[in-house]
Formats: structure tokens, C-alpha cells, sequence
């Protein structure tokens, strides 16, 4: 699953010590966690804020919002309880279905508006990808 960069709008990094806890807590259970210079560079090539390749691996860009962690730990949890199948539509399913929880619990993750507009918005693109791919489109 992908977290597409936000373009010009940045939100606020999560703060370092919760990151590096989830982080430490991810690597603890044999989660793969990537963050750091090639982390960027991945991202990049992926034009991606974070992404999850499966229930083993997440990659991180550096200083990651909340929105962003918190949508990708419910990736991994996808991925673990084999609701991801990695087709295109399973896929543009669980981001939708990820960026839903994420603002339905965006009061207890303490999400800034800027995570939830920038949330609601891809919210609303990945409603589009889906549609254009009922449509035949994607």
C-alpha cells in the first residue's frame, strides 16, 4: 500500500519518541522497518510518503506524519490477516478502507487538520481510482 506524497502540503511530523517507539515496537514482533536516507530515496522513486510491501515490511520517509504511520500500521494489519490479496483493486479497497479508520479514529491517533485534510483528500482520490476502475479505466 502506498501513502502518496501530499504535494505542497505538508503535515505535521509525528513526534520523534512516539515514531521511534512504534518503530522499536514494529522491529520487536519481526516487522521490517525502513527510515532513513534510502527509505527517502524509495519513497521517492514510489512518490510515496510511507508504503508496506507486506506483513513483514514498511518503509518509511523521514519525520512521517501521524496520519501516515497510523494508515500504515493498518496496512500491516491487512497484509497479516490476508485481507490484501495485492491485486489493483484489493489494493485501492484497503487504502480507502485505511484512510476511513484512520479519520473515523483521528481524535485518539490526535490527528492536526492538516492530517485530515490531507487524508480526506486522498481519501476521495482513491474513491476515484476505484470508480475508474469499475469503470474500466485503472
Amino acid at each position: 500500500m502506498y501513502r502518496k506524497k501530499a504535494g505542497k502540503k505538508r503535515a505535521e511530523p509525528m513526534p520523534k519518541k512516539q515514531f521511534y517507539r512504534i518503530c522499536k515496537s514494529l522491529r520487536k514482533h519481526g516487522v521490517i522497518v525502513w527510515v532513513g536516507d534510502e527509505a527517502d530515496k524509495i519513497c521517492d522513486v514510489q512518490n510515496a510518503e510511507a508504503f508496506t510491501l507486506n506483513e513483514n515490511t514498511v518503509v518509511f520517509r523521514r519525520n512521517p506524519s501521524r496520519a501516515v504511520v497510523f494508515e500504515e500500521l493498518i496496512h500491516l494489519w491487512q497484509y497479516a490477516n490476508n485481507i490484501c490479496d495485492g491485486t489493483r483493486v484489493s489494493r485501492i479497497k484497503c487504502e480507502i478502507e485505511a484512510k476511513e479508520k484512520v479519520l473515523k479514529y483521528a481524535k485518539s491517533y490526535r490527528l492536526t487538520k492538516m492530517d485530515i485534510t490531507i487524508t480526506q483528500d486522498a481519501l476521495q482520490k482513491d474513491y476515484a481510482d476505484l470508480q475508474r476502475y469499475y469503470e474500466g479505466g485503472v
